[in-house]
C-alpha cells in the first residue's frame, strides 16, 4: 500500500471535480473553500494527488467504493420496507466524466466515517454534519427514543449502517452475548451415587442413594468473561483508531455518543448477577468456541470486494425526522401510545400522528404531478383536523423547489377531510423573516391553502406555538 489519502467533506455539497483537481495545495494537501463560508471548506484531501494519474486512480476507488455503500444502502432500504419506514437519505456518489476529471462528487446525506484498503491505496473518507448542532439532534434522538417512544427505540439502529474493523460496531455482537448468558443456565445439576442422600432408585436390581450436586457452570462462566474481553478489546481499539484519524469536532461528538451507547451495553452485561460471579472465579475450562467464534465473525465483516472495510454511516435527513416526531410528541403534551401493526401511528392525548402513511385514495391529478404515491413524513390529526407536516433537513430554508411544492400540495390534497388544506414544513433553521412572512395563504379552486414554515431545533420549537394556537 503506497498512499494513504483522508478525505474530509460537508454531507450534501455537490463539488466540481475540475475545480478541485486545479486546487491550490498547500502543505501537501487541497482544500476547496465553501463561497458561503470561508472560514469552512467543502472537501479537504491529503496527501494531495500528485498528477492526473493520480487523480484517476483516486477517482476509481472512490466510484467503486461508493457503489459498495450504493448496494449496501439498497438492501437496508428493502429490510426497512417491511417495517413501513423510507430511508431517502441519497448515497455519495460521482456523477459525470470523472474518468476525464469533470464532473461533480456529491458527498451524499450520511455523515460518519468510511475505511477501505486495496493494494495500492487506502481511503478514510469523514463525512462531517452540515449542521453544527446535529450531534445534539442524534443524542437527544437516542434518548427520548429510549424514554419517550422505547417501540421505536430499535429504529435508529435499523437505518444506521455499520461494519466491522478497526472501529467496530459491537452491538449486534453484544445483544448475542446478552441473550447467550440470559439462557445459559448458570449452574448444571449432577445425580452423584452417594452414602447419604434424599432419593433412593433401583439400579441393577439395587436400591441405591443418590443425591443432587449443584455445581457452576463453568463453560458458561468462562465464555463470558472471554466474550465480554473480545468485545471491549475492540471497543477499545476502536477508540484509539478514531484519535489517530484526528476526527473533526461535529464528527467527534457524534462517535462519542456511538461508542458510550455500546460501552453501556457492555456494562449491562457485565452487571448481570451471575456474570459477576463469573470473573470471580479461577477461569480453568475452555468457552464455547461456537459463541465466541460467532461474536468474532460480527466484528469483522467484510465488504465484498475490499481488502479490509470499516463504516459508521448515520442517515442526517432520517435522524432529523425522528427528531421531529420527538419533538411533535412532546409539544402535545401526553404520553404516547405507539402501534407498529400497520405503518407506525402514535396516538398522544387524544391527537393520532401517523408516520410515513400515504393516503387511501389518490388523484390521478396530483400522483401524475408529484411522478410517486406521496407518502407525508407526518399527518397529525386532531378531531376533525388534518394537518400535514413535512420535515426538510434544510438550512436557512425560505422557498421550496417546484418539485416539492406539487408533493406537499399532493399531500394536501388527497388527506384533507375538510375544506382548508393545512401544512407544516418544518426545517432546522430558516430563513430570517419576519413571522407573518413564513405562513403563506392561498386559494386552489375555492378551497383555502394554509401554509406554515416552523423552525424545530435544540435551540428552539416552534411547534409548540403552532399546535398550541390550534388547541
Amino acid at each position: 500500500m503506497n498512499f494513504h489519502y483522508k478525505i474530509e467533506v460537508v454531507e450534501d455539497a455537490k463539488i466540481s471535480i475540475e475545480d478541485l483537481v486545479k486546487g491550490r495545495v498547500e502543505e501537501n494537501r487541497i482544500c476547496l473553500r465553501s463561497y458561503r463560508r470561508r472560514h469552512s471548506y467543502l472537501i479537504r484531501i491529503e496527501p494531495a494527488p500528485r498528477d492526473e494519474r493520480s487523480w484517476q486512480v483516486l477517482l476509481a476507488k472512490l466510484d467503486y467504493l461508493f457503489r459498495v455503500i450504493e448496494e449496501v444502502i439498497r438492501e437496508r432500504r428493502n429490510a426497512l420496507r417491511e417495517l413501513k419506514v423510507r430511508l431517502e437519505a441519497m448515497p455519495p456518489h460521482l456523477d459525470g466524466p470523472w474518468q476525464t476529471l469533470k464532473g461533480y462528487f456529491y458527498t451524499g446525506q450520511w455523515v460518519g466515517m468510511v475505511f477501505a484498503s486495496y493494494e495500492d491505496i487506502a481511503i478514510t473518507l469523514l463525512v462531517r454534519p452540515k449542521y453544527r448542532k446535529f450531534p445534539e439532534i442524534y443524542r437527544e434522538v437516542k434518548e427520548g427514543f429510549g424514554r419517550v417512544l422505547e417501540p421505536l427505540a430499535s429504529f435508529l439502529d435499523k437505518v444506521s449502517l455499520g461494519f466491522g474493523g478497526g472501529v467496530s460496531d459491537i452491538r449486534i455482537a453484544a445483544w448475542l452475548l446478552d441473550r447467550y448468558a440470559e439462557e445459559t443456565p448458570y449452574y448444571l445439576v449432577d445425580i452423584a451415587k452417594s452414602w447419604s442422600g434424599n432419593r433412593l432408585i433401583l439400579r441393577s436390581g439395587k436400591l441405591v442413594i443418590i443425591r443432587k450436586i449443584v455445581r457452576w457452570n463453568e463453560v458458561f462462566g468462562a465464555t463470558v468473561v472471554a466474550g465480554l474481553s473480545m468485545l471491549a478489546r475492540a471497543l477499545n481499539e476502536s477508540k484509539k483508531r478514531l484519535q489517530e484519524i484526528g476526527l473533526p469536532r461535529t464528527l467527534w461528538r457524534l462517535m462519542e455518543d456511538f461508542l458510550r451507547e455500546q460501552e453501556e451495553m457492555l456494562q449491562s452485561i457485565a452487571a448481570r448477577p451471575y456474570v459477576k460471579d463469573a470473573f470471580l472465579r479461577l477461569l480453568q475450562f475452555e468457552p464455547d468456541i461456537d459463541v465466541l467464534l460467532g461474536l468474532k465473525r460480527l466484528l469483522h465483516v467484510v465488504a465484498p470486494g475490499l481488502g479490509v472495510a470499516r463504516m459508521l454511516l448515520i442517515p442526517s435527513p432520517k435522524v432529523y425526522e425522528f427528531y421531529v416526531l420527538l419533538k411533535l410528541v412532546e409539544a402535545l403534551k401526553g404520553k404516547p401510545h405507539v402501534s407498529l401493526a400497520g405503518p407506525v401511528e402514535v396516538e398522544v392525548n387524544g391527537a393520532k400522528i401517523y408516520y410515513n402513511e400515504p393516503p387511501k385514495s389518490l388523484s390521478r391529478l396530483i400522483s401524475k404531478l408529484s411522478g410517486a404515491v406521496p407518502h407525508p413524513d407526518f399527518l397529525l390529526e386532531i378531531g376533525n383536523e388534518l394537518v400535514v407536516l413535512d420535515a426538510k433537513y434544510r438550512l436557512k430554508l425560505r422557498r421550496l423547489s417546484l418539485s416539492d411544492a406539487l408533493r406537499l400540495l399532493g399531500y394536501m390534497t388527497d388527506l384533507a377531510k375538510d375544506s382548508v388544506l393545512k401544512g407544516i414544513i418544518i426545517c432546522p433553521s430558516k430563513a430570517n423573516m419576519p413571522y407573518r412572512s413564513s405562513k403563506i395563504t392561498a386559494f386552489l379552486n375555492g378551497r383555502s391553502v394554509e401554509v406554515q414554515i416552523a423552525e424545530v431545533s435544540p435551540s428552539r420549537n416552534e411547534l409548540s406555538e403552532l399546535l398550541t394556537c390550534k388547541s
